[in-house]
């Protein structure tokens, strides 16, 4: 795979999907070709590009591959690349390494895998990555994205949604886990988006009302 990718400078996306189907075996979960990924990345930074969005390695969806830029390297991690980390702590990916290492896999096993994996993804600023806009998009003013894909993964019970007041009551001293600070301030930033905008009042009320309840 590197050999190609020394002859071919494709972009993260293509040589991830390179390592996948040509450098992981087919009863591995996917998760290994992302892992080989970052140890190839570690390896031979020159020769594998950092998993930077569109805007900022300057390549249109179209493209057929080239080198990432210094702002790359330095830069916003792709939204996508993202996702695929988040996906990792899913039961879907907890159910898939098990089967992959040959280990039984039990419903409460890969449920308690999972909820220590995401919590371990959120402990580690996963949630910020995911919800920064540099990783989609070069205005850092536009959250519409960043808000519509929190709201979606939290109705689809990927992402823990806010419980609301601390456990110590309205008035506790307690700080809120950073996640929910990310996830409050991508909320609160699309109000404000909305807001500007102009005409769109009705629909800074709705975004308004996904905030949880402090009483």
């Amino acid at each position: 795979v590197l050999e190609t990718q020394r002859l071919l400078s494709l972009d993260w996306r293509r040589l991830l999907g390179l390592s996948l189907w040509y450098g992981t075996p087919v009863t591995a979960s996917p998760m290994a070709a992302v892992h080989q990924y970052l140890v190839n990345r570690r390896l031979e930074p020159i020769v594998v590009p950092h998993p930077a969005p569109y805007h900022v390695e300057g390549l249109q969806p179209s493209a057929t591959g080239a080198y990432g830029s210094g702002a790359a390297i330095a830069g916003a991690t792709d939204v996508q690349w993202e996702l695929m980390q988040l996906w990792a702590t899913t039961q879907a990916a907890s159910a898939a390494d098990c089967m992959s290492s040959g280990r039984l896999v039990t419903a409460p096993g890969v449920a308690a895998s999972a909820r220590r994996a995401r919590d371990g993804w959120l402990r580690e600023g996963g949630c910020s990555r995911l919800l920064r806009c540099s990783g989609y998009s070069p205005n850092p003013l536009d959250h519409s994205l960043a808000w519509q894909l929190m709201t979606a993964l939290q109705a689809a019970d990927v992402l823990p949604t806010p419980c609301g007041a601390p456990a110590g009551g309205p008035d506790s001293a307690a700080p809120p886990p950073p996640h929910e600070s990310d996830m409050l301030a991508a909320t609160l930033e699309f109000v404000q988006q909305l807001l500007l905008a102009g005409g769109l009042c009705e629909w800074a009320v709705y975004v308004a009302t996904t905030i949880p309840d402090l009483r």
